[in-house]
């Protein structure tokens, strides 16, 4: 199910942007956001230390957000984990 963002003309827009995060992205801010370092995370999921790294840039970068905790916490806001 996804969230439309209410219109200022009383109805709904488009769903908003944020609420489908990819499963792989999210469990790697899930892991984050518990305070695992890159490479725990790594070994948790056994994915490389690259690929953590990727995903949690990807996710950074489709944001506009500036480090790991601006992610985790912007994360957190919007209820994406």
């Amino acid at each position: 199910m996804t969230t439309a963002l209410p219109s200022v003309h009383g109805g709904t827009t488009a769903p908003a942007p944020h609420t489908r995060v990819p499963a792989e992205e999210r469990a790697v801010l899930l892991l984050a956001a518990d305070g695992h370092t890159d490479r725990v995370i790594a070994a948790k999921l056994n994915i490389s230390l690259r690929t953590t790294s990727r995903r949690l840039h990807r996710f950074r970068s489709r944001y506009g957000l500036r480090s790991r905790t601006h992610a985790v916490a912007y994360a957190v806001r919007q209820h994406l984990i």
